[in-house]
């Protein structure tokens, strides 16, 4: 019934809101996608539904949105394709998103946030390796 009425609404057979990370990864990888992007939302003090906006948005979204494509793409192993998909951009956009918080991690203070974060995803049910990397 839903899909009947999204393809209704005429937007490609998704409803408002659905992400196509199901297609491409297991129902686990959607499920640390969503908690990757409530804990870098609370971490900066920002709604989860701002890091998918179509907009930009606010300079704290627009940084907590790359953040999230940074440990998306990092620590879940999604390509930038992917992980862009995600937030309703492209994978160049993805790119620059990592990029960017690399680079942001010549600050003290912003690299031990980052690392704080990391660990966080590290310790999802099911991630945890030795060495702390899934893959």
């Amino acid at each position: 019934m839903a899909a009947e009425e999204a393809a209704r609404l005429g937007n490609g057979g998704k409803l408002e809101g659905d992400s196509d990370v199901a297609g491409w990864c297991g129902r686990e990888d959607d499920a640390a996608v969503q908690f990757v992007e409530s804990l870098v939302a609370s971490a900066f003090g920002v709604e989860p539904g701002g890091l998918r906006a179509a907009s930009r948005g606010r300079a704290r979204v627009a940084l907590a949105r790359q953040i999230a494509i940074y440990l998306i793409h990092t620590r879940l192993g999604l390509s930038f394709s992917q992980t862009g998909e995600v937030f309703g951009r492209d994978r160049t956009t993805a790119a620059h998103a990592c990029r960017t918080v690399e680079n942001g991690r010549d600050e003290p203070a912003f690299d031990a946030t980052l690392d704080c974060l990391e660990h966080a995803v590290d310790l999802w049910p099911g991630f945890a390796e030795p060495g702390g990397d899934r893959r």
